[in-house]
């Protein structure tokens, strides 16, 4: 655990350089400080492959409150920790194979970013990663030129669309001259299993629950009563306007739902492959353990978390989101924004989800209001191979991409690396 310190009074940074994880790339690691109070912490990994020819990705987990350290521990990193954070095993399917890699935790009081600083909002939590992208392309100029492309899992379909928009207006702003910050790349947008429109994916979860690929997870009593909420909350959701409203459908229209399926289906809401008591199928915690050693604090340039605990969502963050009914505002609009500005997106989603199925993530898709409406729901599902086996479907046209992906719960690169892997080389390729 070699660290090379860097010393930067002026943005208040606290980074360093280690070997760990993959001592093969060069990497940084550390606090950025946004304003008084707010310490956001990040990891930067170079791509394994020619980092100057390679774009940077942003990755985002949700919650809202989830560290994207999980993300690079359990998903697409380069590495894995295992046996109860003992040992560090090197993952051959990280997306640094292709890219340069930014994990960021986000907002303030997730995993290890720390501070007095509340956010209660997606818009307030873009305004702030903005202002650390900022300060991070000050500190390392050498990676703001790349091509930058966005990626949110779960609750990042409401993240990712938000700062990719906070992006081209500021851009556009850079462009008209009329600021001096440094002028970001953005070229693409991945949303994950994303939740980005509350009233048209839990009128998915209904139909999803009783004609999904696998099994119907609900008895038919429970799935009426879904229907009947869901049938209410349209109205509702569509007729919020004050925070207080989105509160209250927020209560009505998810909470309770959720409800109804925890307390009468044996499927877990991330996998409905395995029971919600299993998890054969989900990602370990090991990765916690590891980073609540303080020896590994101190190589990532996170000792300054002190005798905090790191955990993996935070339900205080959580919380803060709930009561402004942050989740039941759409991010329909965000996506809808970028593709008239050209920045590609794509949703792709893992079948046997629940929470952010693709029935919901195709309906979305299917609604988007922009110039290529017709033809994107007029183009054919293709089959997508990997090494000749089929991976899942595609359907695409001009900017934006629908994917879904086979045999994957809520946390695609997880369940699927080698084809989340390949999906990533294509999303690049454009091809």
């Amino acid at each position: 655990m070699i660290s090379k310190r860097h010393d930067d009074s002026k943005n208040s940074t606290n980074i360093v350089s280690s070997n760990l994880c993959d001592n093969n790339v060069k990497q940084h690691s550390g606090y950025i400080e946004i304003a008084p109070g707010a310490n956001i912490f990040f990891w930067f990994f170079e791509s394994r492959n020619n980092p100057k020819g390679s774009p940077l990705t942003l990755w985002l987990n949700g919650g809202p409150g989830c560290s994207s350290l999980f993300g690079l521990f359990e998903e697409l990193g380069p590495c894995k920790s295992n046996n109860n954070g003992s040992e560090i095993t090197n993952n051959i399917y990280s997306w640094n194979e292709i890219s340069n890699m930014l994990f960021v935790d986000q907002p303030v009081g997730v995993g290890l970013s720390y501070g007095s600083r509340v956010v209660n909002s997606t818009e307030q939590a873009a305004e702030d990663l903005y202002v650390f992208l900022q300060i991070f392309f000050a500190k390392f100029p050498e990676y703001a030129t790349l091509d930058f492309h966005v990626f949110g899992e779960s609750y990042g379909g409401h993240y990712a669309p938000a700062i990719a928009k906070k992006i081209v207006e500021a851009n556009d702003l850079i462009q008209a001259r009329t600021n001096k910050e440094t002028k970001i790349n953005l070229k693409t947008v991945g949303l994950g299993n994303g939740w980005v429109d509350a009233e048209i994916q839990l009128q998915s979860n209904v139909y999803f629950a009783e004609f999904n690929s696998y099994h119907p997870v609900l008895d038919v009593k429970y799935i009426q009563e879904m229907k009947n909420i869901s049938f209410e909350c349209k109205s509702k959701i569509e007729k919020s306007k004050s925070t207080e409203e989105f509160r209250k459908a927020s209560i009505e229209c998810d909470s309770i739902p959720q409800e109804i399926f925890d307390n009468h289906s044996y499927a877990s809401v991330y996998d409905i492959r395995v029971s919600n008591t299993s998890y054969s199928s989900m990602p370990s915690a090991d990765y916690v353990s590891f980073l609540n050693k303080p020896e590994v604090l101190r190589s990532i340039g996170a000792e300054s978390f002190g005798n905090r605990t790191f955990v993996e969502c935070s339900d205080k963050v959580f919380n803060y989101f709930s009561e402004t009914g942050d989740g039941i505002r759409s991010y329909k609009p965000h996506v809808e924004y970028l593709l008239e500005k050209n920045i590609r997106v794509m949703l792709y989603h893992g079948d046997a989800d629940y929470i952010c199925n693709w029935f919901g993530g195709l309906d979305v898709t299917n609604q988007l209001v922009w110039k290529n409406q017709r033809e994107f729901n007029a183009a054919p599902m293709q089959y997508w191979k990997v090494d000749d086996v089929i991976a899942g479907q595609i359907r695409k046209f001009g900017n934006l991409w629908f994917v879904k992906v086979y045999e994957s719960g809520h946390a695609v690169p997880f369940h699927q690396a080698k084809n989340s892997l390949d999906l990533l080389k294509k999303w690049f390729n454009d091809n």
